[in-house]
C-alpha cells in the first residue's frame, strides 16, 4: 500500500518539514497497473521493476492479499540468516554502458523481494529471477530436475541446448568457496541455502546471459538447479548481486564497471527499475556515502548509520550504539533492524508524535501499530536517517509504514467440503500434517498421536493439533519463531498470537511464576478474532542486542534511486527515483 501526501506540511523552527498529512483512503494500492512516468522509464536501456503480487505482474492474474504474518516471520528468518552469515564469515566487505531490468517485487526467499526477467542460453529463454543484494550466486531451475523442482511461471531451462559444464579443477569452481558441494563426473557442483529453508543444489555451468538485446554476456557462470525447494512463488531462480567474485556484479565488471542501481516501486500498482552500469540520465540528486568495511562480512554492502531524526528532532542516541554492530543495506529484508537502544528512542518519539491516534495490537515483530479505520487523514512525523559522508535522507511516507491491507475481513467463503465432518478428508489432512512436521524434526507422542515434540539442544517446543487448529508451546522465542516460519511456508496459516483460550478453556500465562494458570471460572464461551482494518505500523524492529548487525530494509528504500558504486566504494541514495 502507499501513502500520498497532501498540501499540509507542518514546519519546524528552522523552516523544515517535520510531518506529513496523508489520506487513509489512499493507502490502498490501485487495482490497475500504473507504469512509472520517471525519466528512467523512457530511456532506451530501461526495463521495468514490477511488484510480483500487484496488477502489473505477469506472473499472477488474480493477486491474493498478502499474508502479513507469514511475510514478517520469513523476514525474521532472513535476518537471522544474514546475521549468522556475517558473524561466521572471516572475510571483510569489499569495498560503460547502462542496462535496466524489470524487477517485480513479491514474497519470496524469506521476505518481500524483487524479481527481474533476463535471458539465458542460445536461443535465449526469458526467465524471471529474484534479485538479491545479499546473495552471491545466480541460479535457475534446470531440466531434467533430478531431485525436485517447484512450480514456476516459465518453462524450466534446458541446459543441454547450449550450456557448458564448469570443471571441478577450474578457478571458477574454486571461487564458489563454501557453496561448492562436490564433483560429479568432473563437473563442479554447488549447494546454497537461505534463511527460510529455501535451497538449490545442482551443477555449475556457463552460457550466454542476455540483459538487453544489445547487451549479451558470454560464458556467464550460474547454477543449474537440479534439486530446488522453497518459497520462490513462480520465479525461476535467483540473481545474485552481492559483493562476491561469482556475483553478476563482478562477472559483468568489464562491461558495467561493478556499478548498478535500482528503484523499488512504492506500491504494487507502480513500477521501478534495475540498472547495470552508469547512466547519464540517472537521478541527479544522488548523495553518496562510503561503503563500510568490517572483517566479519564479505558478501554484504556495509553502511554507517550515524543518527535518526523524528519530527525534526535529532534523537539522543550515542554514536557507539550504531557502530557497535555495524549495518548493511539489503534488498531482501523488508523491515529495518535497529540496535535496541536506537529503536527504543525511535519508538518513544514516534508514539509521542502519534499520541492522538488509537493504537492497535502488535503485528508479529511490529510492536507500535495504529488503527486508522475511523480516520480520514493521518499526520505522520517525518523520519530521517543520517549516514557517514554527510548524507541525510528524509524517508518517503511509503518508507515509514508497513500497511496491513483492509477490505477483506467481511468477505465469506462458501463451504464446499468440511474437514470436520468427512472422515476421509480428516484422515488425509492428518497424514499430510504428520509427514510435514516430522520432516522438521518433530516426534509424535507415544500416548497421544496429536501431540508432537521437538528438541534442539537445550531448546524444545510442543505442538498440539486439534483438527486444523494448532497450539505451540515453548519457552524459547527462537525455536518458536522458526517453527511458525516453517509451518507458514508449508501451510496457509493465521497466527492468532498468544493463546488465551484452548478448546473453550481459558488459560493465563504467569511469567513471574513460569506457569500456565487455568482459572476454570469462565466456563465455555465463543471466541471471535477480528483483524484491525487499516492497521499501520512503523516498519522498524529491534535487534536482540546493540552488538547485532543492523539492516537497512527495502521498505525504507522505496522510491529512492539506490546506487552501488562497488569499485568506488560508495553507495548513493537519490529521492524520486521512481513512482
Amino acid at each position: 500500500m502507499i501513502c500520498f501526501t497532501h498540501k499540509s506540511y507542518p514546519y519546524g523552527v528552522e523552516g523544515k518539514i517535520t510531518s506529513y498529512t496523508t489520506s487513509v483512503s489512499s493507502l490502498l494500492p490501485s487495482p490497475s497497473c500504473s507504469p512509472s512516468t520517471s525519466k528512467a522509464s523512457i530511456r532506451k536501456s530501461t526495463l521495468e521493476v514490477i511488484h510480483k503480487h500487484g496488477p502489473c505482474s505477469p506472473l499472477v492474474q488474480d493477486p491474493n492479499p498478502l499474508n502479513h504474518i507469514k511475510v514478517l516471520l520469513q523476514d525474521e528468518s532472513r535476518v537471522k540468516w544474514i546475521q549468522s552469515q556475517s558473524s561466521n564469515s572471516s572475510d571483510g566487505l569489499k569495498a560503460s554502458a547502462a542496462v535496466r531490468l524489470p524487477a517485480k517485487s513479491g514474497i519470496t526467499i524469506g521476505t518481500g523481494n524483487y524479481v527481474v526477467t533476463v535471458g539465458l542460453g542460445t536461443p535465449k529463454k526469458d526467465l524471471t529471477l529474484t534479485f538479491d543484494t545479499g546473495s552471491p550466486l545466480t541460479w535457475t531451475q534446470c531440466e531434467p530436475c533430478i531431485g525436485s523442482c517447484y512450480n514456476q511461471a516459465e518453462p524450466i531451462f534446458n541446459p543441454s541446448q547450449s550450456s557448458s559444464n564448469i570443471l571441478c579443477t577450474s578457478t571458477s569452481c574454486s571461487q564458489l568457496g563454501g557453496l561448492r558441494s562436490g564433483c560429479s563426473r568432473s563437473t563442479c557442483q554447488y549447494s546454497i541455502g537461505y534463511g527460510d529453508q529455501s535451497s538449490s543444489m545442482g551443477f555449475f555451468v556457463t552460457d550466454k546471459l542476455t540483459i538487453a538485446p544489445t547487451d549479451v554476456i558470454d560464458k556467464f557462470e550460474f547454477g543449474c538447479g537440479q534439486n530446488n525447494q522453497g518459497l520462490f512463488v513462480g520465479a525461476a531462480g535467483l540473481i545474485g548481486l552481492s559483493d562476491d567474485k561469482i556475483s553478476i556484479v563482478e562477472q559483468t565488471a568489464a562491461k558495467y564497471g561493478t556499478y548498478f542501481s535500482y528503484c523499488l516501486p512504492s506500491s504494487p500498482s507502480y513500477t521501478g527499475h534495475l540498472t547495470f552500469g552508469k547512466d547519464g540520465g540517472a537521478v541527479s540528486s544522488v548523495s553518496f556515502m562510503p561503503l563500510s568495511t568490517f572483517p566479519r562480512s564479505s558478501q554484504f554492502y556495509g553502511i554507517s548509520i550515524l543518527g535518526i531524526t523524528v519530527g525534526g528532532n535529532r534523537l539522543s542516541i550515542p554514536s557507539t550504539v550504531f557502530s557497535s554492530g555495524g549495518a548493511i543495506i539489503d534488498s531482501g529484508t523488508v523491515i529495518t533492524r535497529l540496535p535496541p537502544t536506537a529503536y527504543s528512542a525511535l519508538r518513544t518519539a514516534f508514539r509521542n508524535a502519534m499520541a492522538n491516534y488509537t493504537m492497535a495490537p502488535a503485528l508479529s515483530i511490529l510492536d507500535t501499530c495504529y488503527d486508522c479505520s475511523k480516520e480520514s487523514t493521518i499526520t505522520v512525523p517525518l523520519i530521517a536517517f543520517s549516514f557517514a559522508g554527510g548524507v541525510n535522507v528524509d524517508l518517503d511516507p511509503n518508507g515509514i509504514f508497513w500497511f496491513k491491507e483492509a477490505g477483506k475481513e467481511h468477505m465469506v467463503c462458501k463451504l464446499r467440503r468440511s474437514i470436520y465432518g468427512l472422515k476421509q478428508a480428516s484422515r488425509q489432512w492428518y497424514l499430510k500434517f504428520d509427514k510435514v512436521v516430522r520432516s522438521f524434526g518433530f516426534k509424535e507422542n507415544t500416548f497421544d498421536q496429536y501431540i508432537y515434540m521437538k528438541v534442539s539442544g537445550s531448546k524444545y517446543i510442543f505442538l498440539v493439533l486439534y483438527v486444523d487448529d494448532i497450539l505451540f508451546a515453548s519457552r524459547d522465542v527462537d525455536i518458536l519463531n522458526d517453527t511458525k516460519s516453517f509451518m507458514s511456508a508449508k501451510f496457509d496459516i493465521k497466527d492468532l498470537g498468544e493463546a488465551s483460550f484452548v478448546l473453550g478453556i481459558e488459560i493465563h500465562c504467569d511469567r513471574s511464576e513460569s506457569m500456565l494458570v487455568n482459572p476454570l471460572t469462565k466456563g465455555l464461551r465463543p471466541i471471535l478474532f477480528k483483524e484491525h482494518a487499516s492497521q499501520v505500523c512503523p516498519a522498524f524492529a529491534p535487534n536482540r542486542a546493540d552488538s547485532n548487525l543492523g539492516i537497512y530494509g527495502n521498505t525504507q528504500q522505496k522510491t529512492f534511486e539506490v546506487v552501488y558504486d562497488v569499485a568506488g566504494r560508495k553507495l548513493g541514495l537519490g529521492s524520486n527515483g521512481c513512482s
